[in-house]
């Protein structure tokens, strides 16, 4: 037996086990110290519903497909199928404005997915008329009866109401009156439904004013936040058709916001859903004066376009392409969180010369200003879901979409989703790096920002292992594809994460550093017989790690010694040299801990004399 091995058999049954499980081949032995790591990388949750919209029954297809592919994320979708009538004979009446067979197919489709169908009703009476009908007991119970009828009888699981024509056509003489009677009327049908099992949703144009001023008397506010607030189950506001006869953005962000803020403070913010535009407007420009920007005498023999026109996001590639543009050629504008794009059309026709009355050549510019709701529109917005507590975003229209914009939307939903069961995921952020890295060894670390455009700036974020503060270890902007990466020297354990401006974080991403293990011998030439001091310095230095002592013997490695280390990161052991001539040889194997991932030291040698 060799003499440094007598030790073992007087050892206690646990070394004996010790002994056993260390004395493996180098590279087995590493292996075998790794932890399990990255626990973050668990499955993510099922994403939260925050959304909803109107699905118009022109674009019954394209809703559906839309909806299909993202079944995850709708709670409830409203077609577009039915209006309010009246006639002198019969009072109020509901128009279907869908076929049968199409409803029929709608409604399965919906049905197969889980999202629930909760159409919405307009206004179709002469102006004024369901003010009047709200403001009488009988003809308003009525109607109360004719709605919670048909919601039962075609088994819907909710209604919503988006009765316009109380801001825009009657005027704001009537509102006074229209108020409390379209309060109580939201009382009586909420309750009709509610006792069928029916839910109802209500949508309001904004009550905050155009400089985002809200208050109660703001807006439209006739539609009474607060007071319908109180009975219905869900308020949706259009924060959208900001810009109409002028060029500007559909809905700036600041104004939707102030909306959202002044709703919260009205009812429930479990209640409020922010209506979303996924559409644009091509207006001719406007100069500082107002006046259509037009330069040059327009032909009299062609058709000159001065009008508005709008168009789906999801069909804006196709718009820039009609007017010879590119996606280079869109702007994003951050203070309206919108796109915008600017060119010019030429008509070159004839006009009638007034002096000889001959036909002369002529030409003139048009400029176009066009601003719409892309992805990054859409996914700012929903931000607003989390910070306000809100029920979530809908769209006009579903199907009119960017479809860049549900990646990030379901990676934000899967953030909220994960907040509400304590997990740590991105909003919009995914990040990169690699779980374990060598002590010095450099790693890099990448955030991708989806759907986002170049220029926001990032910053990465480091947090000791232990610690719970976070600094900021380097900054940088998101490239052409929303991608910023960052080398980084990993010194100790710990965690990184990113932050993307106008973004949010990414995920905590935790790197564990692989100890180095240096072993120093106080000869390589002792004499027989006297002491032999062995030195295993590990970096990162920190103190109390376990280090064993192992001693190579004919066909395996036999650990005959533990030790801890010192403030310096130094584990000692001190060995009585055997007989003269004799070769011996040692490692250091260093434990994995929760600080870092154990290793093997290079051997250590010496030949007795």
């Amino acid at each position: 037996m060799h003499p440094f091995a007598r030790s073992v058999s007087a050892t206690s049954h646990r070394r004996r086990r010790l002994a056993a499980l260390v004395a493996t081949p180098v590279a087995a032995m590493a292996l075998t110290l790794l932890p399990a790591l990255n626990a973050d990388a668990a499955p993510e949750p099922a994403p939260a519903k925050i959304m909803s919209g109107w699905m118009p029954y022109w674009t019954t297809s394209s809703s559906l497909a839309t909806i299909t592919a993202n079944k995850a994320l709708y709670s409830e979708v409203s077609p577009f199928w039915y209006m309010l009538t009246w006639s002198a004979a019969g009072g109020s009446s509901i128009y279907q404005q869908v076929s049968n067979s199409s409803k029929a197919t709608a409604k399965a489709t919906l049905s197969s997915l889980g999202v629930a169908a909760w159409p919405t009703l307009t206004d179709g009476m002469p102006a004024r008329r369901l003010s009047a009908i709200m403001q009488v007991t009988a003809t308003r119970k009525k109607l109360v009866s004719q709605l919670v009828s048909l919601a039962v009888t075609e088994k819907y699981q909710g209604l919503d109401l988006d009765f316009e024509k109380f801001a825009f056509s009657d005027g704001s003489s009537t509102w006074a009156a229209t108020r409390p009677a379209w309060v109580q009327f939201v009382k009586e049908l909420s309750a009709g439904l509610h006792a069928n099992g029916k839910k109802l949703s209500v949508t309001t144009p904004p009550l905050c004013n155009m400089n985002s001023t809200c208050g109660p008397t703001t807006g439209y506010w006739v539609y009474d936040w607060k007071g319908v607030g109180a009975y219905a189950d869900v308020v949706r506001i259009m924060a959208y058709d900001y810009s109409w006869t002028t060029p500007g953005p559909i809905g700036p962000f600041g104004w939707a916001e102030a909306n959202v803020k002044f709703a919260v403070s009205q009812m429930s913010p479990g209640k409020v859903e922010l209506g979303v535009p996924t559409y644009g407007r091509d207006w001719v420009a406007r100069d500082a004066n107002n006046k259509l920007v037009v330069v040059g005498t327009c032909p009299t023999n062609k058709t000159v376009d001065l009008g508005r026109h709008e168009f789906d996001s999801v069909n804006a590639p196709s718009v820039l392409a009609a007017r010879g543009l590119t996606s280079k050629n869109v702007v994003w504008n951050n203070t309206y969180k919108e796109s915008t794009f600017r060119y010019n059309k030429y008509y070159t026709g004839t006009v009638t010369d007034p002096k000889t009355k001959k036909p002369v050549a002529t030409t003139c510019r048009v400029a176009h200003e066009a601003w719409y709701a892309d992805s990054r529109a859409v996914v700012a917005r929903a931000g607003l879901v989390g910070k306000y507590k809100i029920r979530g975003i809908t769209t006009w229209t579903i199907g009119g979409e960017d479809p860049a914009q549900w990646a990030p939307l379901t990676a934000y939903a899967r953030s909220l989703a994960a907040t509400r069961t304590g997990q740590s995921l991105p909003p919009v952020v995914s990040t990169t790096v690699a779980a374990t890295v060598h002590y010095g060894a450099a790693t890099t670390v990448t955030a991708v920002a989806a759907a986002k455009p170049a220029g926001p700036a990032a910053a990465l974020q480091w947090r000791p292992i232990g610690s719970t503060r976070w600094s900021t270890v380097a900054t940088g902007k998101l490239g052409a594809k929303g991608v910023v990466s960052w080398s980084r020297k990993v010194v100790a354990s710990g965690a990184f994460r990113v932050s993307v401006a106008g973004v949010g974080l990414g995920p905590v991403r935790n790197v564990k550093v692989i100890a180095r293990a240096v072993p120093s011998v106080s000869s390589t030439a002792p004499r027989a017989g006297t002491l032999v001091r062995m030195t295993v310095a590990i970096a990162p230095a920190l103190p109390g790690q376990t280090v064993y002592l192992q001693l190579w013997v004919p066909s395996r490695w036999v650990t005959i010694a533990t030790a801890r280390t010192d403030a310096r990161g130094h584990a000692h052991f001190t060995k009585i040299g055997g007989r003269a001539g004799s070769l011996y040889t040692f490692r250091g194997v260093v434990a994995s801990s929760a600080s870092i991932v154990g290793t093997v030291s290079p051997l250590i040698r010496f030949r007795t004399r």
